[in-house]
């Protein structure tokens, strides 16, 4: 996996598993604290109980959005794989990466809430289709006798990135 063949490969194939990881696991986060942020008197109740360590409570008003980011995703996931055999794997995965970059560059440049959420419900669409792709695409990549050691290469920068997302996601809360 690390030989000259595969060096480029692997390390772009880790490149992109970390970042979908961030983005599939730290979307869910900004959302509810955009959610919360923006639409506190919707988001949160208050009088339910105390909590000593400041924290929020969740209405259904933000179990709904994380309901509908969830069928998002599965919807996304069922097109991803109705059209992977027509149009190929490596141009669907480039459109699904280059769309949540997109959304999330832009609503980071927006003030409106509302598009800011229609925005990182885009993205999470995008990801969850990337997400579905990377693991064929990833195996695919690879000769039978390496796959498992170039997988697990992949998953494991995933993981990272899944490890970092709840960091990011505090320092995010700093900056807004």
């Amino acid at each position: 996996v690390l030989g000259k063949e595969f060096l480029g490969r692997t390390l772009l194939l880790c490149f992109i598993w970390f970042a979908q990881m961030i983005l599939q696991f730290g979307l869910p986060l900004s959302l509810t604290e955009i959610l919360i942020l923006y639409y506190s008197d919707n988001a949160t109740k208050s009088g339910d109980y105390e909590c000593m360590l400041n924290c929020t409570t969740i209405n259904s008003f933000i179990v709904q959005h994380l309901i509908l980011l969830a069928l998002i995703e599965v919807t996304a996931s069922c097109i991803t794989w109705i059209f992977i055999e027509t149009t190929g794997r490596k141009i669907f995965i480039a459109v699904y990466l280059t769309l949540a970059g997109v959304s999330c560059s832009i609503s980071a440049g927006i003030s409106s809430p509302a598009v800011i959420v229609i925005l990182l419900y885009v993205a999470r669409g995008a990801t969850g289709g990337s997400v579905i792709l990377s693991y064929l695409l990833t195996a695919e990549q690879y000769p039978t006798r390496i796959r498992s050691l170039g997988m697990g290469m992949c998953a494991t920068a995933g993981r990272m990135g899944t490890v970092l997302t709840s960091f990011i996601a505090q320092v995010s809360i700093l900056i807004i």
